[in-house]
């Protein structure tokens, strides 16, 4: 007896492929294409064809295109379900049609069954068979299936519209198509005639080009505006939807139109879009550290400069795990905090929290506030954690050393705490309106509110200062329509009812697409700063009314010792002036009366200089000036031999009091012949430059020069470096006070042995 030889082997792949060509039973390959969510069928791709399917149909072996593409009927006709339940439930299914359309005119019989992820399908015509009986049969079977159709286009929460003809008229329409555009009639018009807004947003472009080419057009999130009824506002719809031409007899004539809505998604995704825009200008914006940490592992998305340097990083830690980024921490219980925020969604607020940190490869002890809070998408699920921080080293070991005075400095200790409660900072965010957005925990803390939703309500205008009202108002106002940053100092009143003084600064934040999305900020209390500073202006004012006072009342008493030296003079023997000692002595006196009497002046003019109003400025010419100087210092630059080279220009004006312009110059010019280098020749260069908006002067010579730490001390009060030449350490002092009270600068660069270069910038 032969044994049963499996079909597998029996058959090879040529003789499957001969059986299919030699078979007088259509055979067509199909598979299904979802809609975007991936849930619901719309289509099915035609892959293959018999060349018995293909005589039936009028299609090549491989046609390319969908089913509804080449046969639409078919979803009228009932087939495109009957597909569509073969494919999902497994069945192996019958059906019959008579198909009369898109060049059709035949009755068919159809056997399906899934095969993997494709749907096979087994078809015959019926033409040989006596049409009247199988007519009258598939008629009756059809007309109950075609109300079958018709219930599903009418209750599917899909856009559904057959056009027919290049001047896309509606053939049909279903109710959710019909209800985009209520109280108008579409079925019998044409689109331009029946939504004029198709054409006016490029939808009638796109049907054009469909019904030419035979193309599918597929489009995403497409936004369409329809003209909504008298009294109504207009609103935005985005689709995705499809576009597939169908034919008659091998030609196009129509096209279907299957649209979804897709506005929900769009919304949702922008909402994200925009949240991760707020939370990144913010972290780029803020004085204080702020990271972002996102996934399951913690990568580190955001970072902004502070942040980067409280960690001793650089920017290519972005992407890195956290763990990997600061490996020391993992025994300092940040790893634990961090997971326990990312897993419960509750935020954590830590204070005076002791870390050790590597620093090129050193570890480094630092103090930290700082808070881990959940970041929550759109579902309300916890997908990463917002870190903030301050550093308050400083204060803490400020503390550790006032705790062992305790007893004595109570107040101090008062006052650290109430720095430290303070921090972080008080950051805000509003929209291109001006309204208020978003504002932190410290901000509530600050104005004694609960929520976010209390402030919300009222705005910043109750607790701002009605002295400030109007400036912090307008001030945010010009910021927003210039697109500028903006920094302001004014009060605003804390939850003990006290108006502080507050630093605030502001700059613009964008969307991707560069539309203005508001503004963001933080504020600081410099309440104390203020207090001190004042503090200082009034000890300033007294320690100058001092020096005026003391040149004042020393000026009488030298000039009395002047002349009782002279009086010695005229009093004295001729042989007693004569004598070795006594000339001595007297040349001594007059000397020491000398330098009081020049010392007196300086004081004199320094207290003139700080209690006398600016002198007016005045339009001077630099180049006359500087030669007058020249001319005046002749007999000091021959007696040293210095070589000194001009080079200004004559056109050149600056904005400054003419007898104070010269104090300035001569002061540098004396300074570079006063303080040469004896072992080489004596070289002095003055030139100007025009700038945009200001003139600089430059003064270099090859003289002594001085160190760096001798250049941050140079041009303070009674400062003398070079102790072998004569002076008070005045003169300096003076030049830069009369620079600055002008609005300009003074600038040094110095080398010991080689020389020195002051570079002055003065006023146009």
């Amino acid at each position: 007896m032969t044994a049963t030889v499996p079909l597998a082997d029996l058959f090879t792949a040529e003789d499957w492929f001969t059986l299919l060509e030699v078979s007088l039973t259509g055979i067509h390959l199909v598979r299904p294409l979802y809609e975007p969510t991936g849930a619901v069928i719309v289509d099915f791709a035609l892959e293959y064809l018999n060349p018995a399917a293909q005589r039936m149909a009028g299609l090549a072996e491989q046609p390319g295109g969908t089913l509804l593409g080449h046969f639409p009927h078919t979803l009228a006709q009932g087939i495109f379900s009957y597909y569509q339940r073969v494919f999902e439930t497994g069945e192996q299914l019958t059906y019959e049609a008579n198909y009369q359309a898109d060049g059709l005119d035949n009755y068919f019989k159809l056997s399906a069954r899934r095969s993997g992820e494709r749907l096979v399908v087994s078809f015959t015509d019926t033409s040989d068979q006596d049409r009247s009986v199988v007519e009258e049969a598939l008629r009756q079977s059809q007309a109950a299936e075609r109300l079958d159709l018709f219930y599903i286009f009418e209750q599917a929460p899909v856009l559904v519209a057959l056009l027919r003809s290049p001047s896309h008229r509606f053939e049909y329409v279903n109710p959710a198509y019909q209800a985009l555009f209520p109280g108008r009639q579409l079925v019998g018009l044409e689109v331009a005639k029946a939504v004029p807004e198709m054409p006016a947003q490029g939808f009638s472009a796109l049907l054009d080009n469909v019904y030419q080419t035979g193309e599918t057009y597929t489009g995403q999130e497409m936004p369409f505006t329809a003209q909504p009824p008298p009294g109504q506002p207009p609103r935005t719809i985005y689709y995705n939807f499809t576009y597939q031409a169908y034919r008659e007899h091998g030609q196009i004539v129509g096209i279907c139109i299957f649209a979804f809505d897709v506005t929900e998604q769009v919304r949702a995704r922008r909402v994200v879009e925009e949240s991760e825009q707020q939370v990144r200008a913010l972290v780029e914006s803020a004085p204080f550290p702020i990271g972002v940490y996102v996934g399951p592992e913690l990568h580190i998305r955001l970072a902004n400069e502070a942040m980067l340097t409280a960690c001793g990083k650089g920017p290519h830690i972005i992407g890195q795990r956290y763990a990997d980024v600061l490996p020391e921490l993992a025994t300092q219980a940040v790893f634990e905090q961090l997971y326990q925020v990312l897993h419960t969604g509750e935020p954590l607020h830590l204070r005076n929290q002791q870390l050790e940190v590597v620093f090129e490869g050193v570890p480094q002890t630092f103090f930290f506030n700082y808070s881990f809070t959940p970041l929550r998408d759109t579902q309300g699920a916890v997908y990463g954690v917002l870190n903030t921080a301050a550093d308050v080293t400083d204060l803490a070991l400020a503390r550790q050393g006032l705790e062992s005075y305790a007893a004595q400095l109570r107040e101090s200790e008062t006052r650290f705490r109430t720095m430290a409660d303070a921090a972080p900072n008080m950051v805000w965010a509003v929209h291109p309106d001006s309204s208020i957005r978003y504002i932190n925990r410290a901000f509530l803390d600050f104005v004694g509110l609960r929520d976010e939703q209390a402030y919300l309500a009222t705005g910043w205008l109750p607790y701002l200062h009605p002295d400030e009202l109007d400036l912090t108002q307008h001030t945010l106002n010009q910021a927003i329509a210039q697109r500028t940053p903006y920094v302001l100092e004014h009060r605003m009143l804390r939850h003990d009812g006290h108006y502080r003084w507050l630093l605030a600064q502001g700059a613009p934040s964008y969307l991707a697409n560069g539309e203005l999305f508001g503004y963001v900020g933080s504020a600081i209390d410099i309440t104390e700063l203020k207090e001190v500073n004042d503090q200082l202006r009034r000890t300033n004012v007294d320690l100058d009314t001092f020096v005026y006072t003391a040149s004042h009342d020393l000026k009488a008493p030298i000039t009395n010792i002047e002349g009782i030296l002279l009086a010695l003079r005229d009093t004295l023997p001729p042989a007693v002036l004569l004598d070795e000692v006594v000339a001595h002595l007297l040349e001594l006196l007059d000397d020491t009366v000398g330098r009081f009497q020049f010392t007196i002046a300086q004081l004199t003019d320094i207290s003139r200089l700080q209690l006398a109003p600016a002198e007016p400025a005045e339009p001077v010419n630099l180049a006359t000036v500087v030669d007058h100087i020249r001319l005046d210092l002749a007999p000091a630059l021959a007696a040293a031999d210095t070589q000194l080279t001009v080079a200004v220009d004559s056109d050149i004006v600056v904005s400054f009091s003419p007898a104070n312009l010269r104090s300035v110059v001569y002061n540098l010019l004396s300074n570079a012949v006063k303080y040469r280098a004896l072992d080489r020749a004596s070289q002095v260069q003055l030139w100007a430059e025009q700038q945009d908006s200001a003139v600089v002067l430059v003064v270099q010579d090859n003289g002594l020069g001085i160190s760096e730490l001798q250049q941050r001390q140079l041009f303070g009060l009674f400062q003398r470096l070079h102790t072998h030449v004569e002076g008070t350490g005045v003169g300096l002092y003076i030049t830069k006070r009369l620079v600055e009270n002008a609005g300009g600068t003074i600038q040094v660069q110095s080398q010991p042995n080689v020389g020195t270069t002051f570079r002055v910038t003065f006023p146009v």
